[in-house]
């Protein structure tokens, strides 16, 4: 269970300085959603993949693949939120 959490943990900040970093060098506001869409694709394709193309025991593997990008698809848009935020309360 905690390799799990581990797992969780190390994407989650993958993604949340992936989000940092894109915010901070573009200067359109949507950039710093990319990490969040793309760990949203991620967590669909795993969805499907389990649920239509797996055998046997595969299944299982991408359902748990499918909650950890789902978890930080959640983590990186509350990023991408408060980061929007915080810009707009500067203006």
């Amino acid at each position: 269970m905690e390799n799990l959490l581990l797992l969780i943990l190390f994407f989650a900040i993958l993604f949340v300085i992936l989000t940092l970093y894109l915010s901070k060098i573009s200067t359109k506001s949507e950039i710093k959603y990319i990490p969040s869409v793309i760990a949203a694709l991620l967590g669909v394709g795993f969805f499907i993949k389990a649920v239509f193309f797996s055998q046997t025991w595969e299944d299982i593997a991408f359902l748990i693949f499918a909650f950890i990008a789902v978890v930080v698809f959640f983590i990186t848009l509350i990023t991408a939120l408060f980061i929007g935020y915080k810009n707009k309360k500067k203006k």
